[in-house]
């Protein structure tokens, strides 16, 4: 259902400098999977959330979501 072939994502503009939020981010998700997200505050739970539905910048690698996805 969902696959990220490594990915770079970084918050805020494609021009800004610094290093990205998520880098070299492998993952694949079965359709009918459920998955489950946690850790501390901080570690990039929603920056991966934002990377899967597009709402992050992606600097390099691949994003496909066949179907639907709810958060």
């Amino acid at each position: 259902a969902i696959r990220i072939r490594d990915g770079t994502f970084r918050w805020g503009s494609m021009s800004a400098r610094g290093r990205p939020t998520l880098a070299h981010l492998d993952l694949s998700v079965r359709p009918g999977s459920l998955v489950c997200i946690y850790g501390p505050t901080g570690c990039g739970k929603t920056s991966l959330l934002a990377a899967m539905l597009g709402e992050i910048h992606r600097l390099a690698g691949s994003v496909t979501v066949n179907g639907r996805v709810a958060y």
